[in-house]
């Protein structure tokens, strides 16, 4: 699998044990924004 899917899916997966995206974001230690686009892109 490509290193973008997985980080997709490792922000879905964060997200959905936080239920928080800036709690995500500090756990994968990248930006909100950034958690908030992986997970659109897992919505298309």
């Amino acid at each position: 699998m490509e290193k973008t899917v997985l980080d997709k899916i490792q922000a879905f997966v964060s997200l959905a044990g936080n239920l928080n995206f800036s709690r995500t974001a500090d756990e994968l230690y990248t930006s909100q924004s950034t958690v908030s686009k992986h997970i659109a892109a897992l919505e298309k």
